[in-house]
């Protein structure tokens, strides 16, 4: 465990979609090189181990996240609301009722002695609404909360908008339409002050 309830968030490490800008190939979602370098850089910042480590269900997070589980020899919690979300431009639609189904993603053999996955794994679809992507952040930012509340040091592994919204919803800074430019493999930590969370580091190398 940590020296203190904390809760880290780290964006995944550079894909082939960043390198290349193109999002529709199928190869898009995994690391390049850099990426599994810049993962395995990460896995080496960790001085002791989390309570706690959650993966979107996306395979360049899964792909960021396997040496820090490594290290560790544990086991990562696959949790679909951590997917990306709110690329699109922020709209007045209500949120989808009921919610949309998640769109299955199968684990590489390899990948599946690393993660929890209750029998599925599966991320939200591509043509989500903004509003339903901002309600799973805010889902996520009160199970965040009440999990470094109790105690546990907490790891995130997400994506530059997903962390946006979170940092947004947990410190009550800025508007939750904003979006921060984070870097690959960038870690922002936060830790409770009063009903809010205050930033110890944001978007470090």
């Amino acid at each position: 465990m940590n020296d203190r309830p904390c809760l880290v968030l780290v964006r995944h490490g550079q894909s082939v979609g960043n390198l290349t800008g193109d999002y529709s190939a199928s190869l898009h979602d995994n690391l390049t090189k850099a990426g599994w370098g810049q993962a395995k850089r990460l896995a080496g910042k960790w001085e002791s181990a989390f309570d706690r480590i959650f993966v979107s269900p996306l395979g360049r997070t899964r792909q960021t996240a396997m040496p820090t589980l490594e290290k560790f020899r544990t086991r990562g919690e696959l949790w679909s609301d951590l997917a990306e979300c709110c690329w699109q431009e922020p709209r007045s639609l209500p949120p989808s009722d009921p919610e949309l189904p998640l769109v299955p993603l199968p684990l590489e053999p390899h990948e599946t002695p690393w993660f929890e996955t209750s029998g599925f794994v599966g991320a939200p679809p591509a043509f989500e609404r903004y509003q339903d992507g901002l309600r799973r952040m805010r889902r996520a930012a009160q199970r965040l909360d009440d999990l470094c509340r109790a105690g546990n040091s907490v790891l995130v592994f997400s994506h530059g908008y997903a962390i946006s919204k979170l940092v947004i919803l947990l410190t009550g800074r800025g508007h939750v339409d904003e979006v921060y430019e984070l870097r690959n493999a960038g870690v922002t930590r936060l830790v409770p002050e009063g009903d809010r969370y205050g930033v110890e580091a944001f978007d470090e190398d």
